[in-house]
Formats: structure tokens, C-alpha cells, sequence
């Protein structure tokens, strides 16, 4: 009885053994397959150290190439600046007046207008260069098309070739009418006030009486057809309406008269952006039976055609 025991006792430890040895070897087997894999993912042809390494490559050759594409731009802009491109642009001369030209303000390829005044004379204007050869139209004739370059003062004042909006006539501030005690302060006649001026009434407009509300302000309650309120989205871009003197020297320059203002497309009154009085502004009539510029020739309230200007 005790040796059968015994032998059962034995072949439990053997059993016990064998099974821990069979365990061991799984364990180091599994253990190979996971470094294995491992090591293939780190080091191999597509492991994760190569893959970053040609990540790094790539960036820094994209970084290169980025570097001197910006690189010839800015060459490129240089050249055209200084001249040396061979295919330059054509530069103006600094020392000649182009009034009479046509502008394309933001070298879109759109003619906004033409110019009437020009300061040549200033040194630290910007540069322009002809941006269309030989424009024409029936109103002024054939004439380049100039655009700016660089930076520095803006050199020329330019009109829209057409009335705004169609020609549609608008009042100038239908309510102000006898309540521009202020007229004389508010807005000014000048050659270059045209543009404070409009930002100025602008202002004033804006904050016009509310209906509902009932809030006093300068000059009274806003009208949908007053103009301070229609030509806005203009005006954000750096259109006004003329003062007296800019609409003068326009008429001037280009040589309009009461003969040959209809054929240039100039026809009707003009509202300017100078008031005269308490309730009257300057006006131009380019009409048969009267030509030029009315001190009261219009109330505030009188619907007329507007032109634009803008400087460039």
C-alpha cells in the first residue's frame, strides 16, 4: 500500500514539472513573437523611426521649397518696382499730369473711372503703371487705364463715369430742412473736403431720429431715398460725394460746357456734399437753360442725381 503511494506521489511531480516546463517555453515564445513584431514596427522598412525620419525629410524640404517660391515673389515684386523685369510694367512719368486718363483703382481689370485732378507735383505719391492701353469710350474719348503700385500719397482724383444707382435722384436729408443752424461748420466748400464732408453727414444721418424711439438728434429723422443713407456701402470703400470746388475743377479739367456736357454722359443737377444754408446745399445744373454751380439752389429735400468721386 505505501509503495503504490509513493508512486502516485511521483508522477504528480513529474506531471507538475512537465506542465511548468511546457509554460515557460509558451511564455518565451510569445514573448519572441511580441519583440519581434515590435522591432519590425519600430526599425523596419516602414517602422515608425523611418516613417517619422522621411515625415522630417518631407517637411523640411516642403519648408525649403515654400522659402523660395516667397524668395522669387518677393525678387519678383522688386523687379517690377525698380524696372528690371523684362516684361515691366509700364511706369508713368512723375512730371506729367494725366488728367484726362481713365483709373482702375484696385487693378482689377475694371475701369472705375477718370481722372481729374493730379498731383504730379508731390514727390511722395505712390507709383502707377498703365494698366489697359487705349481704353475708350464715346463719353471722353481714348485714353490708357492706370493703376497704382507701391505705397506713398495717393496721387490722382478720379469721377465715376455714371451717375450712382442709374441716375435714381435722392433727396440730400429730407429732414433737415431748417435745422442746419451749423452749416457753416459742418461742412466745407474746399477742393479735398469731399470726402470729410461725406463722412461727416454720414455720421450725422446714422444716428437720425427713430420712430419708435423718438431720440432728438441734429438734423432729424432719416428718409429711405436721402442720400447719406444710399450710398453706405460707397463710402466704405472710399467714395464720396464732391464738394463745390471738386465738382469745379472736374468741369474744368476735362473741358465740360453746357455744348457737350449731354454728349459725355453729364446731364440733370447734382447734388454736391457743401451745404449753403439752414436748409439749402450747393448744387450743379448741367441743364440747357442753366449751367453751373446754385449757392440755393436746392433744398435739403429736393431730389437730384449724385456722382461720385474717390481718390487714388
Amino acid at each position: 500500500m505505501l509503495e503504490i503511494v509513493n508512486e502516485i506521489q511521483k508522477r504528480k511531480r513529474q506531471t507538475s514539472h512537465g506542465i511548468t516546463l511546457i509554460s515557460l517555453v509558451i511564455t518565451i515564445i510569445v514573448l519572441l513573437i511580441l519583440a519581434g513584431v515590435t522591432i519590425t514596427l519600430t526599425m523596419g522598412e516602414n517602422g515608425i523611426f523611418n516613417v517619422a525620419k522621411k515625415a522630417v525629410k518631407n517637411y523640411v524640404n516642403a519648408s525649403e521649397r515654400e522659402i523660395a517660391e516667397i524668395a522669387g515673389f518677393n525678387n519678383r515684386v522688386q523687379d517690377v518696382i525698380s524696372g528690371t523685369e523684362e516684361n515691366q510694367l509700364q511706369k508713368i512719368d512723375r512730371e506729367k499730369s494725366y488728367v484726362g486718363y481713365y483709373a482702375d483703382i484696385d487693378a482689377d481689370g475694371i475701369v472705375d473711372g477718370i481722372i481729374y485732378d493730379d498731383d504730379y507735383f508731390s514727390k511722395d505719391t505712390k507709383d502707377y503703371y498703365v494698366k489697359i492701353k487705349d481704353y475708350h469710350t464715346d463719353e471722353f474719348g481714348t485714353k490708357d487705364v492706370l493703376s497704382p503700385i507701391g505705397i506713398g500719397k495717393e496721387r490722382f482724383y478720379v469721377m465715376d463715369l455714371s451717375d450712382f444707382n442709374g441716375g435714381h435722384e435722392y433727396a440730400w436729408y429730407t429732414s433737415a430742412y431748417g435745422n442746419m443752424s451749423d452749416y457753416d461748420s459742418t461742412t466745407s466748400s474746399i477742393f479735398g473736403s469731399g470726402k470729410t464732408n461725406t463722412e461727416t453727414m454720414i455720421n450725422i444721418w446714422n444716428v437720425g431720429v427713430s420712430e419708435t424711439s423718438g431720440t432728438a438728434v441734429s438734423y432729424g429723422e432719416k428718409s429711405d431715398n436721402d442720400l447719406w443713407g444710399a450710398i453706405q456701402e460707397r463710402a466704405s470703400k472710399g467714395w464720396f460725394v464732391p464738394s463745390c470746388e471738386e465738382l469745379d475743377t472736374f468741369v474744368d479739367a476735362l473741358g465740360i460746357d453746357q455744348s457737350n456736357c449731354n454728349a459725355k454722359g453729364i446731364n440733370g443737377i447734382w447734388h454736391t456734399s457743401t451745404q449753403s444754408g439752414i436748409s439749402t446745399t450747393y448744387s450743379w445744373w448741367f441743364e440747357d437753360f442753366e449751367f453751373g454751380l446754385h449757392s440755393s439752389g436746392a433744398i435739403t429735400s429736393d431730389t437730384l442725381k449724385v456722382r461720385l468721386s474717390t481718390t487714388f
